[in-house]
């Protein structure tokens, strides 16, 4: 009799701590557990947006394997609504009020290729936990309360997952979002959040040239050195396997060699939305580029110069990127510079 009561008691706590388990983790995942996006997937995506009250980013794929980013930020505007008085003429109605947000400011810039490990984490979303319907929580526990940032993916297809984003869990590196459409409160990696809201300082592409996959450049530069073209390529020097640059034709030149080095280092400091033909109308031509890997041509670049209050500005376009951007000052005045020194004694 002791026997079965001792079996009984054993089944009843057994029970116990399943039920309790049960519960504890109920709307739970595992760590690092992947959800399906509405069908997203990376290889048709299309767009990855963080939208405030005050401002937008938007990353996208401009050509492909090419990533860009739109910014744009907004000012609200109240406007009183209308209505018909006795005459049947219409006046501002101050008790009927509208607001609208104008673009102030936009802006569009390349970013770098690893941009897009951030957008393969969106579209496999990894999750920390799923903490349960909106519906049924306390939102302000979240700071999901009255929250209207809200970051979407979106694919080719027209599907789209919306997240609005609260705050960050206490001492974790996780914060909590609401998924738009399930209504569910999830809890993701705050990197995920911040490689987007960031996306300027972390992605930006400032590079404009790299010399690993060319072999061959072409250079003239207008208003310097007339109509001076010299053609750099690769060689070897004294049997070692580094990249020498030299005029073609001469022997293997150092300061050749730093000079194109230079031309690797030109940094980008803004894009612009203008097009080659409004750049060439309204600045004055002062070098062109040619990028050769073989015999096949890569890029040509032209780089112009307009007058400022103080010094000149840089700009440079690019044929293959169908781009334009401002450059750092410094370092194309010293390149231009140091090429009229090095080449024009040629």
């Amino acid at each position: 009799m002791q026997l079965n009561k001792l079996t009984v008691n054993w089944i009843f706590f057994l029970l116990s701590l399943g039920l309790a388990f049960f519960y504890a983790n109920r709307g739970m995942v595992k760590s690092n557990t992947s959800i399906l996006l509405d069908n997203i997937r990376y290889r048709d995506f299309e767009s990855l947006t963080y939208r405030t009250q005050k401002y937008q980013i938007k990353i996208f794929e401009r050509q492909k394997g090419s990533y860009w980013a739109k910014y744009e930020q907004f000012q609200s505007l109240k406007e009183p609504g209308k209505k018909e008085n006795a005459e049947g003429d219409l006046s501002e109605d101050s008790s009927q009020v509208s607001t609208s947000q104008q673009i102030i400011e936009s802006s569009m810039f390349k970013l770098t290729p690893d941009v897009d490990a951030l957008i393969r984490n969106w579209a496999n979303l990894q999750i920390e936990k799923n903490i349960g319907k909106s519906d049924q929580l306390d939102l302000v526990k979240f700071g999901l309360k009255d929250r209207e940032d809200l970051i979407s993916i979106a694919d080719t297809k027209g599907n789209t997952s919306q997240f609005i984003i609260g705050q960050q869990s206490f001492k974790s590196p996780f914060m909590f979002v609401k998924d738009v459409k399930h209504m569910d409160i999830l809890l993701i990696s705050k990197d995920l959040i911040d490689g987007l809201v960031l996306a300027r300082s972390k992605f930006f592409q400032s590079e404009m040239l790299s010399g690993d996959e060319l072999d061959r450049l072409t250079v003239e530069s207008f208003g310097i050195v007339a109509e001076v073209k010299a053609e750099l390529q690769k060689a070897t020097q004294d049997g070692k396997e580094e990249k020498i640059w030299r005029y073609l034709g001469k022997e293997a030149d150092k300061n050749t060699d730093i000079w194109v080095n230079k031309l690797f280092s030109l940094r980008i400091r803004e894009y612009q939305d203008l097009s080659e033909e409004a750049l060439g109308e309204k600045y004055e031509p002062t070098m062109l580029i040619e990028t050769f890997s073989g015999d096949k041509r890569q890029d040509t670049l032209r780089v112009y110069k307009t007058k400022k209050k103080e010094g000149h500005d840089y700009w440079i376009s690019s044929a293959s990127g169908a781009f334009v951007a401002r450059l750092v000052t410094s370092r194309i005045e010293t390149l231009l510079s140091d090429f009229k020194s090095n080449f024009q004694k040629h």
